[in-house]
């Protein structure tokens, strides 16, 4: 199998994932259900450095970034100040 072939199929596998989930009527929760599609889809191929979820950033004067539906950032070297629904990592730390 050609790379090219398996990224067609990887995009089929997240493309029908994201139209089942289509499925949910409240606008908000049918598109949260798709970015936890991609959120998977990059924790599962990523290499483990890279940490993937949902979050803000925080700088270190204490501004904090807007809302980030998929937030990458340094897993081993960056710790998380704030865990749950959304995480908050230091800026420093965030690569995407």
């Amino acid at each position: 199998m050609d790379v090219s072939e398996l990224f067609r199929q990887h995009e089929a596998t997240i493309s029908a994932r994201a139209r089942q989930a289509g499925i949910v009527q409240h606008a908000g929760d049918r598109g949260g259900n798709r970015e936890e599609i991609l959120r998977t889809f990059l924790g599962e191929h990523l290499p483990k450095k890279y940490g993937v979820t949902k979050g803000e950033a925080l700088t270190k004067s204490g501004a904090q970034s807007h809302a980030a539906d998929v937030l990458i950032y340094d897993s081993i070297n960056c710790p998380v100040l704030y865990v749950g629904d959304t995480h908050v990592p230091p800026i420093e730390g965030v690569y995407a």
